[in-house]
């Protein structure tokens, strides 16, 4: 027998799996989602965006978009 619940209570379950930002309450579908924005948070450049281009010094957030940009 399948159980039906409302669209509303669906939602609201879906919803309590999602990950909070505890700064600015944004909320995200992963852990790692969350480590990413997090950065977000951080004034430091070094830290936020750890990935320096070695020709140009542009940073990056990400490894794969320093690849993308080389």
């Amino acid at each position: 027998l399948k159980h039906c619940i409302s669209t509303e209570a669906a939602q609201e379950i879906s919803c309590l799996e999602k990950i909070k930002c505890g700064t600015c309450c944004k909320i995200l579908k992963h852990e790692h989602s969350l480590q990413l924005h997090m950065k977000t948070h951080i004034n430091d450049e070094m830290v936020k965006k750890p990935y320096a281009c070695k020709v140009c010094s542009s940073r990056f957030s990400q490894e794969v978009h320093l690849r993308q940009h080389e």
